[in-house]
């Protein structure tokens, strides 16, 4: 993620996360992904974000300036910046309910997605809040070009210590100094966890942190998932 601070308004938040490559930095304490390690990771033009749907990503509002009818690209699948499949994107629909009330947003785009959606958490389910959990995210690099897709597994961060700072629909997870965690750019990148079953779920959207030097924050998933799922249609696009 790339906020240097937790996001106050969406103006702050926009801008944050438009770092440029002489400033910004990838997951701290990450690793350079694969080809098909992460093959529902996308990649918004100025955040990260998911496949959640076979026309919808799920990302941060704070990368969505415009709700409603939108444009620019959109790219899936790839682990590179920019790279992967290419789309344009639509409609935007960020959180109605604002940041404060968890700062996820959704994005559909023209052409169907090949890549498989990532599973998000049901509704109160919190059975993955716990041990090691797996951050991806296009945070800029200063000396890597083209920007690669990095990740990191991060330590859970209990609620009684996340939420003495920040309201109930967060979760936070990395090290309290900011290592291993996301930075400038990972911004609506996805925290997921694998299930009994084996399979990727989404539990978290990346949020921010401060300076990169601190836990990172999420918009917890279960907290929104009927919403979001809510939002859309049985073609996998968004109603609008």
């Amino acid at each position: 993620m790339r906020h240097p601070a937790r996001c106050l308004t969406l103006l702050l938040c926009a801008l944050l996360s438009l770092s440029t490559a002489t400033t910004a930095h990838a997951v701290i304490g990450g690793k350079r992904a694969t080809a098909g390690q992460f093959p529902w990771i996308a990649d918004v033009g100025n955040c990260t974000g998911s496949v959640l749907a076979r026309y919808v990503i799920l990302t941060a509002a704070h990368c969505v300036t415009v709700p409603g009818q939108t444009s620019g690209s959109a790219w899936t699948g790839g682990i590179n910046l920019h790279e992967g499949q290419a789309n344009t994107k639509v409609w935007a629909i960020p959180n109605p309910g604002g940041m404060d009330a968890g700062d996820w947003a959704l994005i559909e785009v023209r052409d169907p997605i090949t890549a498989a959606p990532l599973k998000i958490a049901d509704q109160g389910d919190t059975s993955l809040h716990t041990g090691k959990l797996t951050l991806a995210g296009f945070g800029e690099t200063d000396a890597l070009l083209p920007v690669p897709l990095m990740y990191a597994e991060l330590p859970f961060v209990p609620d009684a210590t996340c939420r003495t700072q920040h309201p109930d629909t967060e979760l936070c997870a990395g090290g309290a100094n900011g290592n291993p965690g996301a930075c400038y750019g990972d911004s609506g990148g996805p925290l997921a966890a694998k299930n009994a079953a084996g399979e990727w779920v989404q539990v978290g959207v990346v949020h921010g942190g401060d300076a990169c030097a601190s836990y990172t924050y999420f918009a917890e998933v279960q907290a929104a998932s009927d919403k979001i799922k809510a939002y859309l249609t049985p073609e996998g696009r968004l109603k609008h």
